[in-house]
């Protein structure tokens, strides 16, 4: 019986050890199988300091086939967040919704931007918020004439240093037998004493001309002939009709790049259209300077067309025609836009705007602008926001919300590029058209 037992014994450790040893193999693949079976499908960076205290922000998945909620959280700043699903949930993309909810002595706005079908294992950062940079300027020291012989036609004209214009006042022109006297009343001098003096005329064409060392009360004299012709030029077909601006800033290598610094070569107001008789303005751009910021803007009735760029000179500037543009909405509502518009091969990116306001200001002000951003075709959608956010504000008129505007991206470059590897200093360059309603 001893016999039978010592036996039975060293089996039943063996029993027991394989069960061991197969529980301790079974559970990772247990945990594996498990982990295999979620997956993350989006992904939000939310930088420091990027919310208020008195600004509540939300985030907000909806499936695209069927509208139903897939997720949604609060955000708070300095936080990464991740979004899970099982892969057995089949979608393999997500309309994204980014809600920012300001608070203010009984006003209150909401502002909503939809990206629609955003491809699961999306990745993105919300910018940060950046204080805007101020170059100091020295205190004005006085006054400058430059008086011009033979000019051709001039119709607009600047001085600028390379921190930007040395305006702080009032600057006029006159003409007086084939002398043109630019006289400027108040003058912002540099320690860098070296300024840009350009003039465009009724052409379109473009001249310039640098002077060093001036001088408070200094009157420069100067022949046409001493006006160069820029090294490059970028023609812009201007339609009849419409109004314009136009700038380009010019930077050394090395020099603070932001908007309001730099030389300016070219620099054209809408009350400065009507001395510009030709149909085409040849924006100019040396060939000793690093890099550029150049912006033009043209309306015309409910067409708006807009370009910046920034770096290099742009290979080319066209607006197309207005009439190319035309949009007939047949149904405002956002959850069933219908509209008939420019056809696709025109633009890469569109977005359509909606808003309302109801309410006295600081008593019960509201307002909502809501805008749907799609990567291509327009795909209609119907959803509600969660009740948690509704119920919270319950002074939102979410359906009230009335059709404004479209607009059309014609570069390449998305409407979420702010969103994706993200320039530092957001330097995003961009050409859109706008339609208004």
């Amino acid at each position: 019986m001893k016999k039978l037992v010592f036996v039975f014994l060293p089996l039943l450790f063996l029993v027991f050890a394989c069960s061991k040893k197969s529980s301790e193999v079974e559970k990772p693949i247990e945990e594996e199988i498990i982990a295999q079976e979620i997956e993350t499908y989006f992904t939000l960076n939310v930088p420091e300091n990027k919310f208020s205290d008195t600004t509540e922000a939300w985030v907000v998945f909806h499936d695209p086939n069927n509208n139903n909620v897939l997720d949604y959280q609060r955000l708070t700043n300095g936080t990464t967040y991740t979004f899970e699903k099982l892969k057995s949930d089949f979608f393999i993309a997500s309309n994204i919704s980014l809600l920012s909810i300001a608070t203010d002595n009984g006003n209150t706005s909401l502002y909503i931007s939809t990206y629609t079908f955003i491809d699961n294992g999306t990745e993105w950062t919300l910018d940060s918020p950046t204080a805007p940079k101020f170059t100091p300027r020295e205190n004005p020291t006085g006054a400058l004439v430059i008086k011009a012989n033979n000019l051709i036609s001039p119709a607009s004209y600047n001085v600028s240093n390379s921190f930007g214009s040395t305006l702080s006042g009032g600057a006029s022109i006159s003409t007086v037998d084939q002398q043109t006297a630019l006289s400027f009343d108040n003058v912002l001098f540099f320690n860098d004493n070296r300024y840009l003096l350009s003039l465009f005329d009724a052409n379109g064409d473009g001249k310039y001309m640098f002077l060093d060392d001036l001088t408070d009360g200094q009157i420069v004299t100067l022949d046409n002939t001493q006006l160069k012709t820029f090294d490059q030029t970028v023609p812009v077909y201007i339609p009849e009709g419409g109004e314009y601006y136009s700038s380009v800033f010019g930077y050394n290598k090395g020099q603070e790049y932001s908007q309001g610094n730099g030389y300016i070569l070219n620099l054209i107001f809408p009350f400065d259209n009507e001395k510009i008789t030709s149909g085409t303005l040849n924006l100019g751009y040396l060939n000793t300077l690093d890099r550029y910021i150049t912006t033009f803007n043209y309306t015309k009735d409910k067409f708006n067309y807009s370009y910046k760029k920034y770096g290099e000179i742009p290979t080319r500037i066209f607006i197309g025609y207005p009439e190319e543009w035309n949009v007939e909405v047949t149904n405002e509502s956002i959850h069933n836009f219908q509209f008939s518009g420019p056809s696709t091969n025109l633009f890469y990116t569109q977005s359509h705007h909606w808003q309302t306001s109801s309410g006295t200001k600081d008593v019960d002000y509201s307002e909502i602008h809501w805008a749907v951003i799609h990567r291509g075709d327009y795909y209609p959608f119907s959803y509600q926001l969660p009740d948690e956010i509704l119920e919270a504000y319950p002074n939102l008129d979410i359906n009230g919300v009335a059709y404004k505007r479209s607009i059309f991206y014609l570069d390449r470059q998305s409407a979420t590029a702010k969103y994706v590897d993200p320039n530092p200093n957001l330097l995003l360059d961009s050409e859109t058209v706008r339609i208004e309603n």
